[in-house]
């Protein structure tokens, strides 16, 4: 998709976007209450938990396949939590906020700090095909000039990304741990990221202990493959429906803030399963314009601000999942042409 024109030049200025924060206040969704979020928690702790407990009971190798595509979503739902501490929505005060954050990098493995750092300059340029770390992967392109800009092996890959892209899904866990974040620990003041490190080789030492000392090493292997493959497809089917597709921005027609967040989001129908599998980030939109938002808070957010987009001539696009990724299938053939030209 690209910026309307038309949309922008009816852009209400900064203060609508004060008047609809307003509205929001006014309806006390940016009260914190901690009962939903500490609950979630909880639940993935015990998911957690029960798998590992599994690991203890049996060695048969169909139950630990199984055991690791479920500990795999167990991951998935405990990153929504992670992710939620880093927008400090789940307590009042920054520094529990942290403690959660940090708390989920022990059992995740994944870097509290790096994690901020990335999703922060995402959220301030979003869609921006220069400024946007989530739009900026070698081996895809989201516009023509990112597309033609390829070259060697990374452009025959985005000749061909509309079809590649699913399964590359499967190794976005193994790419942002293994090669991401520790290579953010390698270029940045050890001083500042010694807990971040200190904990993700805690995680990695238990995590290939209980697996190694537990089960076959045949076993052990194929566990960590589905475990880390799952994880990672998990982890893309939920955060690609959000932005890929959409709007993209550069300098030169960059919109203002309220738009840039609106035009460059997309919303998943709400549906029970929906709300659970994609952890309240279906409603990308409302998540985009309020971060600190808390989860449970976001349906009654997209109500006020749908109407808001409906009064004011902003589309507010929503869509189902499936016809999600259709749309992003669509866009990412659709650029793939510029890399064959």
């Amino acid at each position: 998709m690209s910026t309307n024109a038309e949309t922008l030049q009816t852009a209400p200025v900064a203060s609508d976007y004060v008047q609809l924060r307003k509205q929001l206040r006014e309806a006390g969704l940016f009260k914190k209450h901690q009962g939903f979020p500490i609950a979630h928690f909880l639940v993935c702790c015990a998911m957690i938990a029960a798998s590992v407990t599994l690991v203890f009971v049996t060695d048969l190798l169909w139950v630990q396949l199984l055991n690791a595509a479920f500990m795999a979503f167990a991951f998935g739902q405990l990153c929504f939590v992670f992710h939620d501490a880093g927008h400090y929505q789940i307590f009042p005060r920054a520094v529990l906020n942290t403690i959660a954050g940090y708390t989920c990098t022990l059992l995740l493995g994944s870097s509290f700090r790096w994690w901020r750092d990335q999703h922060n300059t995402h959220h301030k340029h979003p869609n921006h095909e220069d400024l946007d770390p989530d739009v900026s992967i070698p081996f895809l392109a989201f516009t023509e000039a990112q597309a033609r800009d390829k070259r060697g092996l990374q452009r025959l890959f985005v000749r061909n990304q509309a079809i590649a892209l699913f399964p590359i899904w499967t190794l976005t866990a193994l790419n942002m741990r293994l090669l991401t974040q520790v290579r953010y620990f390698l270029t940045h003041d050890f001083r500042k990221v010694w807990l971040d490190a200190l904990l993700f080789v805690v995680h990695m030492a238990l995590y290939l202990w209980l697996l190694f000392s537990q089960l076959p090493l045949l076993t052990a292997m194929l566990f960590i493959v589905v475990h880390q493959l799952c994880w990672g497809f998990y982890l893309a089917s939920v955060f690609a429906p959000n932005h890929y597709g959409m709007d993209m921005f550069s300098d030169e027609d960059r919109p203002d803030f309220l738009h840039m967040q609106i035009l460059g989001s997309r919303n998943l129908k709400s549906h029970p399963i929906t709300d659970l599998w994609y952890g309240g980030l279906n409603y990308q939109i409302e998540h985009h314009l309020f971060p600190t938002l808390q989860r449970s808070k976001l349906p009654r957010a997209r109500k006020i601000v749908r109407q808001f987009c409906l009064d004011n001539g902003i589309r507010h696009h929503e869509t189902g999942v499936f016809e999600s990724y259709l749309e992003i299938y669509r866009h990412m053939r659709s650029i793939s042409q510029y890399a064959r030209a």
